[in-house]
């Protein structure tokens, strides 16, 4: 939206000010990226557009000369897949042209959310946030994005991206972000002593790997540096950005935690783990399909079902072992309850190949 644009936060509205009619419809928006899911986009706070003679207008109280872009920080906030794919990437997309002269207004705040990737938000814009939520004031602005748009899981399409911009350029923005040291592998001479370093991402609540000290040690004899981190250490953040950028290789089981690839080197491998349950559509929709854009190699492996958990909870001749696909057709909820989250992995490292 171009011209006089006034926010006002707690009111919930913004009004477009004009002396002449415009091609302007009211309407409401929820500015968040998921408009696809209905259930997500009710967790987000309604907006209001309206369009206002400068006479009926309210009189600004506070005047900026920047634009300004509102996003929503509800949502799927916390889960890192999501911060990157709903907010983060459809964030820098919206507002890295404008190299800094742009303000962001919040809805839904989350400020612990901020605070988190404060580094990344203070590249785009070094201007404080405004609190929707909390401010009574009235804002004016020359123009105005409300909303952010994301075009792919973990992902950009060149093509309807200002200047271009790719994940590449999303992955430099990252490293200059947090500084973090490595842009891309190097290859390492066994015989200097140096080892790759392989990153084991570990879930404790579901989904876990059972046999995870099997896997350290075999992987250690292999020849790799092994780095474990459960959800603890990947939650000591910024820090365990630069741990993943360490690595050259990752190793997890379909989860949010493989979206931390997004700070591996250039070259690096990403090594998903699919569970149990004809999962090898959203296992590569989210976390295969993302990787050559970023510069980076992909290797998964899709466990047997004597490699599940699921094996001490079902018999064998359920449709969970004999027709996953009737398990899905049941819909999501049933779906994601029995092999996304009642189920643990046993891992045939044998079958897994790590060499």
């Amino acid at each position: 939206m171009e011209g006089d644009v006034r926010v006002l936060g707690t009111n919930s509205t913004i009004f477009v000010v004009s002396s002449t009619a415009l091609d302007f419809t009211e309407s409401k928006l929820r500015p968040y990226a998921r408009k696809w899911e209905n259930k997500t986009m009710q967790m987000i706070r309604e907006l209001n557009f309206k369009q206002a003679l400068p006479n009926e207008a309210p009189n600004c109280t506070v005047h900026h000369v920047v634009p300004v872009v509102v996003f929503s920080t509800g949502g799927f906030v916390g889960n890192v897949f999501h911060d990157y794919t709903d907010i983060l990437i459809p964030l820098f997309l919206a507002t890295n042209q404008y190299t800094g002269n742009v303000k962001f207004a919040v809805t839904d705040m989350s400020w612990w959310w901020i605070f988190k990737y404060l580094p990344m938000i203070k590249v785009l814009s070094p201007y404080p946030i405004l609190n929707l939520d909390e401010d009574h004031n009235v804002h004016c602005f020359p123009s105005a994005q409300v909303g952010l748009k994301s075009h792919k899981p973990l992902g950009i399409d060149p093509a309807q991206a200002p200047n271009g911009y790719t994940m590449q350029d999303f992955r430099a923005f990252i490293r200059k972000s947090f500084s973090l040291k490595r842009p891309s592998t190097t290859v390492v001479d066994l015989k200097s002593g140096k080892r790759p370093r392989l990153l084991i991402i570990l879930r404790r609540r579901t989904r876990a790997i059972v046999n995870e000290d099997e896997l350290v040690a075999i992987a250690e004899n292999i020849g790799f540096m092994v780095v474990t981190a459960d959800p603890e250490k990947t939650g000591e953040f910024p820090k365990f950005a630069h741990v993943v950028n360490s690595c050259d290789v990752m190793l997890g089981v379909h989860g949010a935690g493989l979206a931390n690839m997004l700070y591996l080197p250039a070259n690096a491998t990403v090594i998903q783990i699919l569970p149990w349950g004809n999962l090898g559509f959203v296992g590569r929709h989210d976390y295969g399909l993302p990787l050559p854009d970023m510069g980076l190699r992909y290797v998964e492996h899709e466990i047997k079902e004597d490699e599940s958990t699921l094996i001490h909870k079902y018999p064998r001749d359920h449709a969970v072992f004999t027709n996953p696909q009737a398990i899905h057709d049941q819909g999501w909820a049933t779906m994601y309850r029995i092999y996304l989250t009642e189920q643990n992995v046993m891992l045939n490292i044998d079958r897994a190949n790590l060499n």
